[in-house]
Formats: structure tokens, sequence, C-alpha cells
């Protein structure tokens, strides 16, 4: 079942979320609310067969979905003059597109980026409203729990000034209630102590054009998420950029580790157009990031498959 989860900011988030910062919040809400050891059944079961795949938030605007753009095959040559290179450069700015576009490159209507700019140039501004902004702190004493002595630091924060959505394909339909709860309890991403992550958060299923798309296999696929490399994907012929994170421990809902930073991990960023040796049914692992004591902290790393229909 493809189940869209409907998320209204109600305050300002740590960093723009992605596929793994809701997965981290899911996590956090099963075992709050239903025990450790459930949460551990969840994570062993992961690491056979993911019971449910998450996408990165996609973004509302005037009425349709804003998607990531996915990265293909250049298809400009070179440049003809000064025009068409700052025509590129513009091309290049493009992170988002709406809908129907996805939709044109998943029926292998649009092959290249040169194509792709063609669908969108000129159209209605696709960027969604998200805005970045650089917040004051002061530096508390943790000895006196007073400001005395500390400076103030600025810390960055994102405003999302428009609904937004996640895709959550259930392969065990089990665990749907499981989530929807867990999603419903728990702050998304950092900074939780100031106030950050908060949502109104609301589930439908959803029975539109994408679900197709998830669920006919072919032989190429775009990812939805960042996705750890698999051994299905065929890298030399498939378009794709990376991008390494390093990101802090969440001890929010209850200290799990006395360390701060979970091992760097390098992912397939989310769009990545990727070519398979042969469609099957999960790409990605759960990648261990930190070991506590007997608990194991993991990277959450599955591709969210779009298939490309050719």
């Amino acid at each position: 079942m493809l189940v869209r989860a409907n998320f209204k900011p109600l305050s300002p988030f740590k960093g723009l979320p992605e596929s793994y910062t809701i997965f981290g919040s899911i996590c956090w809400g099963v075992s709050v609310l239903y025990g450790e050891r459930e949460l551990l059944s969840m994570l062993e079961e992961f690491k056979e067969s993911p019971p449910f795949l998450v996408s990165s938030p996609v973004f509302k605007k005037n009425g349709e979905l804003l998607f990531p753009k996915p990265i293909l095959k250049d298809g400009w040559g070179e440049p003809r003059d000064y025009n068409e290179y700052k025509e590129r450069k513009k091309a290049k700015d493009v992170k988002f597109i709406n809908e129907s576009v996805l939709k044109k490159v998943l029926d292998g209507e649009i092959k290249t980026e040169r194509e792709l700019w063609e669908e969108v140039k000129g159209k209605e501004e696709t960027k969604p409203a998200v805005e970045s902004v650089n917040q004051p702190h002061a530096s508390i004493n943790r000895i006196t729990w007073t400001t005395e002595g500390g400076e103030l630091y600025n810390e960055e924060a994102v405003y999302i000034g428009s609904p937004f959505s996640v895709f959550i394909h259930f392969r065990n339909e089990n665990y749907i209630s499981m989530v929807k709860s867990a999603l419903r309890f728990t702050q998304i991403g950092g900074n939780k102590t100031t106030g950050m992550g908060y949502a109104e958060v609301s589930f439908e299923e959803d029975r539109g054009w994408l679900k197709d798309y998830v669920e006919d296999k072919t032989s190429k696929m775009v990812s939805l998420s960042p996705t750890f490399k698999d051994d299905s994907f065929l890298l030399e012929s498939s378009y794709y950029d990376l991008f390494p994170v390093l990101s802090a421990v969440d001890n929010y809902y209850g200290r799990i580790s006395g360390q701060i930073w979970k091992r760097r991990c390098i992912y397939l960023t989310k769009g990545s157009s990727l070519t398979l040796k042969e469609p099957k049914d999960f790409y990605g692992e759960l990648k261990p990031a930190l070991s506590a004591g007997d608990r194991i902290i993991y990277h959450y790393g599955f591709a969210f498959p779009l298939y490309v229909r050719e």
C-alpha cells in the first residue's frame, strides 16, 4: 500500500528533512510508544527485507506537488554561444519539477537535461517555499546552568512555508498503524529542545498516478530518496551525485549514547537515475553508524524507486 503522510509545519526545522530524518523520527516514536523491544524487532526485519520504504519530502505549490529533479544524461553538447552558456547555468539551478514533468520523465518522453530544460523554462517558478536563516543563541554554562560568561552563536534554521508530503510504501501492512502513531507523536530532526521539528501530520492512501510507477518494475528507476550504493546498480550507465552525511546522535527522547557524532556515510542523492542489473524488491541497506554499549545506531539508506517506462 502507498500512503501519503501530509505535514503542516508548526515550527522551523534544524535542516530540510530527508528520508533518513523521517525514518529516525519513526524509530523514536516506535521506541517510546511501543517499547525498545518492538523497535529492535523492526530493525532486524529491515536488515533482511524492509517492511516499508520512506521517500524524501515533496512540496506543495499552487495545488501541485514539486518533486526533486531527476539527474539525467546531459544532452547539450558544446555550447554554441554565450547565450546558450547562460541558459545552461539557469538549467542547473532547477532543483524541483512539478509532477506533470516528472511523469514525462518516467514515461521516457524526457531523457536528457536539455529536454527537461526545454520543458520547464519560462514556466512558473518551481522553487518550494523554503528559507534558511541564522538564528542567534546564547551558550549555556552546564555547571551553573546560566548564560553567564557564555557567548552568542548563530545556528541555521529552516522555515518551510507550505505543507509537504512524504510517501511511505508499506510492503508489510502490519506496520501502518505503528508508523502513523510514531509520526504523530515525534518531532522531526534535530534541536528538539529549542522547539524545532513540530508539524501536524495526517495520512491518506495514495491512489493517484504515482502508485503504478512504484509497483511496476523495470530496468531503470529514479530514486525519491537518498540511497546507499547497491550491487544491483549499474553505475557506469547511471546518472547520480554523491554527498557525505555526518550527523549527530539524537538523545532527546532518552540518552542512548555518550558520543555525539555518528560515523560519516556516503549517499547517492535523491533524484539519481539508476540503471539496474535486474529489478528487485528493494535497494540499499541499514548501515551501522555507531556502537554504544550493547546498542547499534543505524543510518537509513534505502532507495524509494519510481520506475521508468521505456
